[in-house]
């Protein structure tokens, strides 16, 4: 399904401010909730996150079924790559953080949500990497969240390659530079 579409829909759910200030909201609430913003317990925002978003907005959005099953996936992916990436070393207070293309880093334990960008940014390496070996021939970008081509390229065949190169459902959109 369409991101921009979605956030539009539930930027729709919120009151108040104009239509491209909630789809602002939305996107900093899923930035926020991405990167490990408790988001399911609206009464217990961090300050940072009150930034982006309020509490009657967020209550807003958990009871539209959709933003509330995100929100769990998100959460659970979270403490997935936390048991999967963080190993403690003995010696230290701090955590060894291993990506996916096996880059190794010491994360503090309040770095938490550092790591996990850390992580995110190790998949997204391994993805590109696997998408510029099978279309060298006309990539002519690589951006962490775009692929620039001088061919037209088949979305579903990019998700098949990103998911057979990192076991993650990646959804890719064609759209024109203009």
């Amino acid at each position: 399904e369409n991101k921009q579409k979605r956030r539009e829909e539930w930027a729709k759910l919120l009151k108040g401010k104009d239509l491209e200030q909630n789809i602002k909201t939305v996107k900093s609430a899923l930035t926020a909730l991405f990167f490990g913003a408790e988001l399911s317990k609206p009464y217990f925002i961090s300050k940072e996150v009150k930034k982006t978003i309020t509490t009657a907005q967020l209550i807003t959005l958990l009871e539209d079924e959709k933003f509330k099953y995100l929100v769990d996936e998100v959460v659970s992916l979270f403490n997935q790559l936390v048991k999967i990436h963080f190993k403690v070393r003995d010696d230290s207070k701090k955590k060894v953080v291993e990506n996916d293309i096996s880059i190794k880093k010491e994360f503090s334990r309040k770095e938490k949500k550092r790591a996990i960008a850390f992580i995110y940014q190790g998949i997204e390496v391994q993805i590109l990497l696997a998408l510029y070996k099978k279309y060298n021939h006309s990539i002519v970008l690589l951006i962490h969240d775009a692929i620039m081509s001088t061919d037209k390229l088949d979305p579903q065949e990019l998700s098949e390659t990103a998911l057979e190169a990192s076991g993650y459902n990646v959804s890719y959109e064609e759209s024109k530079l203009v």
